[in-house]
């Protein structure tokens, strides 16, 4: 039986252009394993286990259905020649249109993504946490307007610095007399420019910014004349000690 049917399929008889059109009819066939992951999902909490097998394998045989169908119209063509092309041409007319169809849902769904995406830029959140938010050209901390702050150019210094074009903002509050240009996060709420020491963004009285330096992985900090704890002078034999 399959002899008789691949050999009527592919008979001398029937024209090459025949039998290329004609095997069109067995194009989906290549969307089975697409079709048997599918259908596996027929088992989530059957109602009838019976009746679900039944139909698994009903589905999981549609390309015996392609094959029979591509027999007969090979056929049919012997006899009646433009009935017999009338089926595979409308099928591959069919399976081109999808194929258009699902380019240009993926191509929409891209520019889709790409657009919401320049929205996120636009009008949307900033940072890993989602504190900042931009909404109509005006930037937000949580539900709170940054009063004057520039929705162009502001962005996440780091977990608790904020900047744009014209100020520095520590957890969106505006700190106008610390020196944009010149201003550089030291870690450890520490904090510098060319003019001043901070903590936080407290001045530290007295302190020399040309000199002062952070000490790494601790909240101490020194200059050329003093040393500071958590933002506040300390004796520096008391560093001295500790490391």
């Amino acid at each position: 039986m399959k002899k008789r049917i691949l050999n009527q399929i592919f008979s001398k008889e029937l024209p090459n252009w025949f039998k290329f059109l004609n095997l069109s009819i067995l194009l989906p066939i290549l969307l089975w394993p697409l079709v048997f992951y599918m259908t596996i999902f027929f088992f989530d909490n059957p109602k009838n286990l019976g009746l679900t097998y039944l139909l698994f394998f009903v589905v999981n045989a549609y390309p015996l259905y392609f094959i029979i169908i591509a027999y007969f119209n090979s056929l049919l063509f012997q006899k009646y020649k433009l009935v017999g092309s009338l089926l595979p041409s409308t099928i591959l007319l069919t399976l081109i249109f999808c194929v258009i169809y699902v380019v240009f849902l993926m191509s929409n769904n891209i520019s889709q993504k790409i657009k919401k995406s320049n929205e996120r830029t636009k009008q949307g959140y900033i940072g890993a946490l989602d504190d900042f938010k931009i909404i109509n050209d005006n930037v937000y901390r949580y539900d709170t307007l940054i009063v004057g702050a520039d929705a162009e150019t502001f962005k996440i210094v780091s977990w608790d610095w904020q900047c744009d074009k014209n100020y520095y903002y520590r957890f969106g509050k505006k700190i106008p007399y610390i020196d944009r240009e010149t201003f550089e996060d030291l870690g450890y709420y520490y904090g510098k420019d060319k003019y001043r020491v901070y903590y936080a963004h407290k001045i530290l009285k007295g302190a020399d910014p040309k000199t002062f330096v952070q000490i790494e992985f601790t909240d101490d900090g020194k200059d050329s004349n003093n040393c500071y704890r958590l933002g506040k002078k300390v004796d520096c034999e008391v560093l001295k000690t500790e490391y």
